[in-house]
């Protein structure tokens, strides 16, 4: 057995536990989902029973300082509220004082660890099966109920965000940062074993490239040049002689190509494909690991070799099978006995860390942790645990350390509103490299081509991930105000904000009937992302889909459908209820349904390895009945949208915005929009522009313990 030391107070009431330091709400112990607001303001209020606390009190201790409009207080305790009445939560928790503040009005019990017992965490057998959706659900019951009296000291690395009270043994806490590149247009990055090179993907007009230099180098060498696909990992091989990377050729596929580029450079060879992740190597570097996730149904932790030449890839083997994460990392142990990757749970949505044993692929969790999505892992070198890149909040990496083999977890980084993506160690792991990014995003309104466009919004985030017109010409967009991901409504002159969603879960990209009446999204909150219907009020809120993973959607015009894409495939879905139908075979996603309700235009695949292109097609679906020179371009999120007289079609790419005649010709630069960064974007029917523009920004960064 192996003991776990607590060492922070949990806070008991009603059937509730809450474990500040762990991050952890367990009602009976089950998991109560909380967006991290939502869960400080709790931590707030069960430290102060029965005491008044006064708005503006919460919004310092909560929010920081930063200027934040009231109603985020108020959307935070009223997603308090449901969440505390969710899993049968008895009783009245939280009190509203009119003009004044808020109470926590239940009894609490405040247990600190001189007066509780420590806790063991049980060891799962050596045999212990590979982990089904019910086994899941069973085992992770049974670690929270143990975990609850687990606390963890949070300690931060990135300056400036350097928190005090960091704990000692915590591997990287409070070490000193090195930012190695300046431009803000790195989306990965790998260390060398050695510590010497690093390696990182930069973003241009022309597409993303490989690059790599020596870590005090203030310029790197292009190994790889500007293509439009998308990467997925870099991995140096043992020797640090070559450098692999993944690559994703076709727009929202879950299966790539392997390549491998000699560090000082020559040719890229193609390896291996169907591979979805970042490979690891085995100790020697003989083998590699990584992980086949399909489009759909389950995936595999695959196990390849490399010949007698060590040129040439034999066929691999299947490891494994389970729910294994999407573009998650693998990492090989240094003992070579275990591989650690992600693991998902369809029902829920989160991710758990598992272990598969190499001799024989059996699998078993680490600890009882659930995170929103698990990205990057890397060994420490003496294999008492890793190093991973998670988030709680979608699309909000952190860095943690889970110890092995206890699992205990601890947050390094502490800054909830920034991103850091990828991670790798050197060797000895007195190194460690990641990517510190930044984004960005508020809504603009254009009134016509003649005048410039006005700022409505002052979020980080907002917009982002979709804004679309009312036929009142108010405004439905996403948003993380709230600091969850939510569905917003707005005047077009920026007033009258109103939250629409208020689930834990991410909600986003929304679109809306032709009469008004219907606001459609996307939800992650059954697992998956499915597509869910609500009233333009927030009311009534109705899941369509099971299982198809919707990307975008549109409403079809003068029908009781809404044309959507998902598993890289157009559907059409009713929107009372009903089975989806296919409404093309093709590979094709961004669907946009014409004024007319005629015509769908997509961006459109002929195969996997064919470019996207912009196409229309009928309604009813089928082959498409015509196909532009325009490359739509996916990868950037892809908004298309025809123009008030179905005459041209619009879409976003790389910033801008382009137009395509529906009569044929070149694409061209939309004459009336000269404003870049642009993410999102509709018009209304009057001929309106609202757009959302932003910014992302990423550099490497190097840690030194």
């Amino acid at each position: 057995m192996s003991e776990l030391i607590e060492s922070g107070p949990i806070y008991r009431f009603g059937r509730f536990s809450l474990d500040p330091r762990e991050r952890l709400l367990l009602c009976d112990a089950e998991p109560v989902s909380l967006t991290p607001r939502a869960f400080d303001l709790l931590v707030v209020l069960t430290e102060n029973p029965g005491r008044l606390l006064d708005k503006s009190v919460l919004l310092e201790q909560v929010w920081g300082g930063t200027f934040v409009e009231e109603a985020n207080l108020s959307n935070n305790i009223s997603l308090l509220r449901k969440a505390l009445a969710a899993p049968g939560g008895e009783g009245r928790y939280i009190e509203t004082v009119p003009r004044r503040g808020y109470r926590f009005v239940a009894p609490v019990t405040k247990l600190t660890p001189e007066h509780r017992t420590p806790i063991s965490a049980p060891e799962l057998p050596a045999n212990a099966p590979i982990l089904t959706e019910t086994s899941w659900r069973t085992r992770v019951t049974r670690r929270l109920a143990v975990a609850v009296g687990v606390a963890l000291a949070v300690g931060a690395l990135w300056v400036p965000f350097i928190r005090s009270g960091l704990r000692d043994g915590v591997p990287f806490a409070g070490a000193e940062l090195a930012k190695l590149t300046h431009a803000g247009r790195t989306t990965h990055a790998i260390v060398s074993s050695d510590g010497r090179y690093i390696a990182y993907v930069e973003r241009s007009p022309d597409g993303p490239s490989v690059w790599v230099r020596q870590v005090g180098a203030a310029e790197g060498v292009q190994l790889v040049p500007p293509m439009r696909r998308q990467y997925v990992g870099l991995t140096f091989s043992s020797d640090d002689n070559d450098l692999f990377y993944v690559v994703r050729e076709a727009p929202l596929v879950t299966e790539g190509a392997l390549y491998k580029v000699p560090v000082h450079g020559g040719p890229s060879r193609r390896m291996l494909t169907r591979i979805s992740s970042p490979i690891s190597f085995a100790p020697g570097g003989a083998e590699f690991a990584y992980l086949r996730v399909p489009q759909e149904g389950f995936g595999s932790m695959m196990v390849a070799a490399f010949d007698s030449t060590g040129e040439d890839v034999l066929p691999p083997r299947v490891l494994a099978e389970g729910d294994f994460q999407f573009l998650a990392g693998v990492a090989w142990s240094p003992d070579g006995e275990l591989i650690a990757t992600a693991e998902r749970n369809r029902t829920s949505g989160d991710s758990r860390l598992v272990m598969v044993r190499v001799a024989d692929g059996r699998a078993r969790a680490i600890n009882a942790r659930l995170w929103r999505r698990v990205t990057r892992l890397a060994w420490l070198t003496d294999g008492g645990g890793l190093m991973i890149n998670a988030e709680e909040q979608l699309d909000v990496g952190q860095i943690w350390h889970v110890a092995y083999p206890s699992g205990r977890s601890q947050r390094v980084t502490g800054d909830g509103s920034t991103d850091h993506a990828e991670l790798s160690l050197t060797t000895g792991s007195r190194m460690l490299v990641a990517i510190h990014e930044d984004r960005t995003s508020t809504i603009w309104v254009q009134d016509d081509a003649n005048t410039g466009a006005r700022q409505i919004t002052l979020g980080k985030y907002d917009g982002r991930f979709g804004v679309r017109w009312t036929p009142d010409d108010r405004i439905v967009y996403s948003s993380m105000e709230s600091g969850n991901d939510d569905i917003w409504l707005i005047n077009a002159d920026g007033s009258a904000r109103r939250q629409l969603t208020t689930h834990p879960a991410v909600d986003d990209k929304p679109s809306v009937s032709a009469d008004g009446h219907y606001v459609f999204f996307n939800s992650d909150r059954a697992g998956d992302f499915d597509l869910w219907r609500m009233d333009i009020d927030g009311g009534n809120q109705t899941r369509l889909t099971h299982g198809i993973r919707v990307r975008a959607h549109q409403f079809n015009p003068g029908s009781r459908f809404v044309i959507a894409s998902g598993n890289a495939r157009l559907w059409r879905v009713p929107i009372d209820g009903g089975e989806p139908a296919p409404l093309s075979n093709a590979i094709a996603f961004s669907p946009a349904v014409s004024r007319d309700g005629r015509f769908v235009a997509a961006c459109w695949r002929a195969d996997r390895r064919s470019p996207p292109r912009l196409v229309v097609l009928p309604i009813s679906g089928g082959e498409p009945l015509q196909r532009f020179n325009a490359d739509c371009n996916p990868f950037d999120n892809g908004a298309i949208r025809w123009t008030v007289d179905d005459r041209e079609i619009t879409y976003a790419r790389d910033g801008r915005l382009w137009a395509q005649a529906r009569d044929g010709g070149q694409p061209r630069l939309h004459r009336g929009v000269a404003y870049q960064d642009v993410l999102q974007f509709d018009w209304s029917a009057s001929g309106r522009l609202v757009f959302a523009r932003g910014e992302q920004s990423g550099d490497v960064v190097l840690i030194r313990r």
